[in-house]
């Protein structure tokens, strides 16, 4: 009797230990940053009250995906001084993958967060998805390998689209002002590989020139960065 009472314990521990251990990797949730602020400067991300990053994310830089529990967290984005520019709470949710873009509106700054949705393309396809993050660009439709029809229509300032799946290879996108047609910029050719996700946002400035000239950022993310 001794003996058994002895083996059901180690049994009952052992079955602790995994359920809990299970436990633990099943209700976490991740979240990276993408500094799409040519006024923020350098940003950092402080998640209740403690420092994510060891280095700053500096404009048009991103972080890869970082794990938290799952539940309702303080968020604060800070400048290189430390000064906090968005102070907010987010609830995250288990197995959830979460983007924070911090961008400009007329030179306001602002932030967003999107609760990503990376279901698999099938096939050799990609899939892209498009956000409006110029600081002064009017409303615009993209189009893709100058078609002539838009793949994402009439995006204001803030504006994101849900991914849409596309052939894979070398494409080239254009941002032409919504409804008029003018075009505002041409995105150099880039190779959108298979089975990838892409987020592709407007950024910068209608007539600067340099870093913060109007153009297109990609981020891709794979399976492997997920």
């Amino acid at each position: 009797m001794k003996i058994f009472t002895i083996g059901l314990a180690v049994a009952f521990c052992v079955c602790f230990a995994a359920c809990d251990g299970n436990k633990v990797k099943d209700h976490k949730a991740k979240l990276r940053t993408i500094n799409a602020s040519y006024n923020a400067g350098d940003i950092n991300l402080s998640v209740d009250y403690g420092t994510v990053y060891a280095s700053n994310i500096q404009y048009l830089n991103f972080s890869l995906f970082r794990e938290f529990l799952e539940g309702s967290h303080k968020v604060q984005i800070k400048n290189a001084n430390g000064t906090v520019l968005v102070d907010t709470s987010l609830f995250m949710t288990e197995n959830r993958h979460y983007s924070l873009f911090v961008y400009d509106s007329m030179n306001v700054l602002r932030y967003k967060v999107i609760d990503e949705n990376f279901v698999t393309p099938t096939g050799s396809s990609c899939k892209v998805r498009f956000l409006h993050l110029s600081n002064n660009a009017p409303n615009v439709d993209v189009e893709l390998d100058a078609q002539g029809v838009p793949m994402f229509q009439n995006f204001k300032n803030g504006l994101n689209g849900e991914y849409i799946e596309m052939g894979s290879g070398t494409r080239q996108f254009r941002a032409l002002t919504s409804g008029a047609g003018a075009l505002l910029t041409t995105q150099n050719p880039y190779y959108y590989k298979p089975g990838a996700f892409y987020s592709l946002f407007l950024r910068g400035n209608v007539g600067a020139t340099g870093l913060d000239s109007l153009s297109f950022f990609v981020i891709e993310s794979t399976v492997d960065y997920l």
